[in-house]
């Protein structure tokens, strides 16, 4: 039997780089074809809303109440 190398799985693209021992996965066609299935692939991409830097912590006990909803 002769594989070839694995270049796509589930509509997940597969790159295997073995000279830096790494595998990277990608959704690009799927995403490319989602929207242009809603015809939203002229629309222009945004900044996350939040900065990616920010660490998140558990609640304490301490932590405030607005109503029913712990913040």
């Amino acid at each position: 039997m002769n594989l070839e190398e694995l270049t796509q799985i589930l509509g997940i693209e597969v790159q295997c780089d073995s000279f830096n021992s790494s595998i990277q996965l990608s959704q690009v066609n799927y995403i490319t074809h989602m929207l242009e299935s809603v015809d939203m692939s002229n629309y222009n991409s945004i900044a996350t809303p939040i900065n990616p830097n920010i660490k998140l912590i558990p609640l304490t006990n301490s932590d405030p109440y607005i109503g029913d909803t712990k913040f």
